[in-house]
């Protein structure tokens, strides 16, 4: 079950400002080195919770219709398209009739509508292609939670720049697994 980012979030969760707010940075020094670490704790972030955080679309790729496909990446924003490859080879996109989405759930997932069914596909690898957006919208509306984790990971990062084998460089602050918690979504055979 491919899964491959189509369009990144076009910001990130934190700005620099907000972040040398909280770190007590008042230089412009690191300036450079800050953004790129916002970057890795965002990306920390929704690897450990299994989620999107700012909008950004995606693609999940399977072998076939399934009857009910969870989507990963909540919350689910939008199915964008579900195209697929047909017995004679021609890619077929499936009008929005067709299926329903439940974007309530976490995660989202889509099933045929009432009195539908799945087309059939062709016999080949990955003939299904779900298009989706998923995430919290803006950076407004990331839960607190999740940034605070982000400035902790942050300033661990800032301090600790330099390569050691000191064990206690490579372990999370404190903190950072209790606040990203509760955001957590398990994962699940997707698609």
């Amino acid at each position: 079950m491919p899964l491959t980012l189509v369009t990144p979030p076009a910001s990130e969760p934190m700005l620099l400002g907000e972040v040398k707010s909280d770190l007590r940075i008042d230089d412009d020094d690191n300036d450079l080195f800050l953004e790129g670490l916002i970057v890795v704790a965002r990306d920390f972030a929704e690897s450990e919770t299994n989620r999107a955080l700012i909008s950004q679309t995606w693609d999940l790729n399977g072998d076939c219709f399934v009857p009910e496909v969870m989507l990963p990446k909540p919350g689910l924003i939008s199915v964008d398209s579900i195209s697929y490859v047909d017995a004679d080879r021609i890619v077929q996109v499936l009008d929005s009739s067709v299926y329903q989405v439940d974007a309530v759930s976490l995660p989202g997932r889509i099933r045929p509508a009432f009195d539908q069914q799945w087309p059939t596909t062709r016999k080949q690898m990955n003939a299904v292609t779900i298009r989706f957006t998923c995430g919290y919208g803006s950076r407004l509306q990331v839960p607190r939670g999740i940034k605070k984790a982000m400035v902790l990971l942050i300033g661990h990062y800032f301090k600790n720049r330099e390569e050691t084998t000191d064990k206690k460089q490579y372990t999370l602050p404190n903190g950072v697994s209790a606040l990203l918690g509760p955001y957590i979504i398990p994962r699940t055979m997707e698609y």
